[in-house]
């Protein structure tokens, strides 16, 4: 039997599958039974698949304990698994396979490695860390891992019932008065929201880590090579594909992956002829090939040799361990003992190169680690300064759009006693700002010119505004908080998961956080600000006054020059040009208080900053929690490592001296 390698598990929705309690327990403590129970009626072999699967995800437990184990684990029984209910990973797959092969569907095991939850693009992985299950359904080759189809390995959720509104025993159409009935349906609306708040901020999770019973379909039947995204076989023939990537590869993103799966590149081998190599070996010597075929595959890691040679070893010379070798029988004869020296020395040299391989690594992971975390910290660190910032920028817009309103109240009643000025002292100002008869247009032309630029100013001021207004940076503010408290919420998930890696996607999110924070920041400071009144509209009112004193000098001059007959019916001229820019100014303000009074109870109201820099603390504390998991992971992996090498070097030993 296989190695068991220790597996991390995640899943991400929830599908219906048959329960135990269902099937008589005669049936369900028997491979045989269960299997006829399960397959009955049942014609495709992809639908007994299906069967076998929905059932083995649905009712076998990963057993978490075990992972604390620091022992190498040689072998695993079927029959074991499905009376105990619970499991490491290799135990779905050899439940399934006992299950598929008596269904007489073929299949084969597939050992190989996948992004665990230390995982990062850009990590080149080179130890073997999990097995799946390869199918051949219906004449096709199809892929199943029903050891992360089964659940997730991270904070147990608390079984909460769902919410429930309160139901009143007065109802309000009791209440006859319409002002009664209307305090009424106040108090109960924000009796219910009080309640609702209570019941969202209760805890989801327990502080607790443990295995959850979860069955997907999510790496079931799928694309193989949406299946290569996260699942990298030992030997390249289980890709299933003619031009297959390199274990560098398997480091890169999952798109930038996905495009060089998409390329059309060269074959570098025959998958299919290579499958039916490796299914003329018997068990045992299968793990040979995968030795010979893994190591040409991954040089890097000369473990992959050592291990498959020494598992072979293992099953070949212990009489107790016959029973995991599948019906492969080997039996040791004199004849035979120069080939199991050979295979006795490929183990001890490629042993003595994996222990110093395993320790590099894992010194190189330990520095890794430590490396990103900080990283991760000081991001979330550099995240919170922000969210608290857009807080306290939040409070900083309300007062200055009080203040600002305050302005605008002042501007227009600087505006209101221009116009009464006007109206006493140039009442023909308001329907007389035509040229009449008798102006000069050599002496007027230059200033009508003059306060025509003041009023396209004024124009273009109303348009700036008002095209910003129409896509308000303040919607683009709240769909930037409420999208951060959203992106916190879904991280919070995600780290929740101390299983199979999710820490590109983690990445993306705390991405998009950072940039979403920022021009949150960069709304409130700038672009809001620039949404309000600003000062030039009065300097523009302020410059055209100008002008109405220097024209009634040049004027008077003219007057006495004898150019002009006289000098009201000029300055009347200038005041009607005045009066449109007092109006367009007078409406650019009042939009501008308008605009005003529908944000400042918005801004007041905006309680979901707070929520959000909240957030980002519990986001800290879950990635400090995850980093602890992953450490101790790491220090877990590399005891075991040292116990099989230590396991290694006396049963070499042993065997060196039992075939001489």
């Amino acid at each position: 039997m296989r190695f068991l390698f220790l597996t991390l598990l995640i899943a991400l929705s929830v599908n219906s599958f048959a329960k135990a309690d269902k099937i008589p327990r005669k049936t369900v403590r028997s491979i045989p039974l269960l299997t006829d129970y399960l397959t009955r009626g049942k014609i495709s072999q992809k639908d007994k698949a299906t069967a076998i699967h929905s059932w083995v995800t649905s009712n076998i437990r990963f057993n978490y304990n075990e992972l604390s184990s620091e022992k190498y684990f040689v072998g695993v029984d079927p029959s074991v698994v499905l009376k105990a209910k619970k499991s490491l990973g290799d135990g779905f797959v050899e439940l399934m396979k006992a299950m598929l092969d008596y269904a007489k569907i073929e299949n084969e095991t597939v050992s190989g490695y996948v992004h665990d939850v230390a995982w990062n693009p850009g990590d080149t992985v080179v130890e073997m860390n999990h097995s799946w299950i390869a199918m051949k359904l219906d004449g096709e080759w199809s892929l199943a891992d029903p050891a992360w189809d089964a659940g997730y390995i991270g904070r147990k959720p608390i079984d909460r019932k769902p919410y429930k509104e309160k139901k009143y025993i007065i109802p309000l159409k009791v209440y006859k008065k319409e002002v009664k009935r209307e305090k009424v349906e106040i108090a109960r609306e924000e009796a219910d929201e009080e309640r609702r708040e209570e019941y969202d901020e209760k805890p989801k999770y327990k502080d607790e880590i443990d295995f959850v019973q979860d069955p997907t379909t999510k790496f079931f039947l799928i694309n193989t090579d949406t299946f290569l995204l996260d699942h990298l076989p030992l030997n390249p023939i289980w890709q299933l594909r003619d031009d297959y990537i390199d274990i560098e590869a398997f480091a890169l993103t999952k798109d930038s992956l996905k495009q060089l799966l998409a390329e059309d590149r060269p074959a570098r081998q025959d998958h299919i002829q290579g499958i039916d190599l490796f299914q003329s070996r018997d068990f045992l010597h299968q793990y040979i090939l995968n030795g010979e075929e893994g190591f040409d595959y991954n040089p890097y890691n000369p473990g992959v040799k050592a291990i498959n040679y020494y598992n072979f070893m293992v099953l070949v010379n212990g009489k107790k361990l016959q029973k995991y070798a599948r019906g492969s029988i080997y039996e040791i004869t004199i004849e035979k003992h120069p080939a199991l020296l050979a295979v006795n020395d490929t183990i001890i040299k490629y042993a003595k190169l994996y222990k110093v391989f395993e320790k590099a690594l894992y010194k190189k992971r330990r520095t890794f680690d430590k490396a990103k975390f900080a990283g991760a910290r000081a991001a979330d660190k550099e995240n919170a300064k922000f969210i608290r910032k857009i807080d306290s920028e939040n409070d900083k817009l309300i007062s200055y759009i009080k203040s600002n309103s305050e302005r605008i109240e002042a501007n227009l009643e600087r505006l209101e006693a221009m116009t009464e000025k006007m109206e006493e002292k140039f009442p023909s100002a308001f329907d007389y700002y035509k040229p009449r008869e008798g102006l000069k247009d050599e002496y007027i032309n230059p200033w009508r010119d003059s306060m025509q630029v003041e009023f396209k100013k004024l124009e273009a001021i109303k348009k700036q505004q008002n095209d910003k207004r129409a896509k308000s940076s303040y919607i683009s503010l709240l769909t930037d908080v409420r999208y951060i408290d959203y992106l916190l919420n879904a991280n919070a998930s995600f780290i929740r998961f101390k299983t199979y890696s999710n820490n590109e996607i983690i990445g993306e999110v705390d991405s998009l956080i950072d940039y979403h924070a920022k021009h949150s920041v960069m709304l409130f400071k700038d672009s809001l600000r620039e949404e309000l009144i600003q000062k030039n509209v009065m300097n523009v009112v302020k410059k055209a006054n100008t002008f109405i004193r220097l024209s009634k000098a040049d004027f008077k001059l003219l007057k006495t020059e004898l150019k002009i007959d006289g000098v009201p019916a000029y300055e009347t001229f200038m005041q009607a040009q005045l009066w449109e820019i007092i109006k367009l100014a007078d409406q650019i303000n009042k939009n501008s208080a308008h605009f005003n009074e529908q944000i400042l109870p918005i801004m007041k109201g905006n309680s979901d900053v707070g929520e959000v820099a909240k957030l980002i603390e519990k986001q800290e504390k879950l990635k400090e929690e995850k980093n602890e998991f992953i450490v101790e992971q790491q220090e877990k992996s590399h005891k075991r490592a040292e116990d099989l090498m230590r396991q290694m070097q006396e049963d070499t030993k042993a065997w060196k001296q039992k075939f001489k």
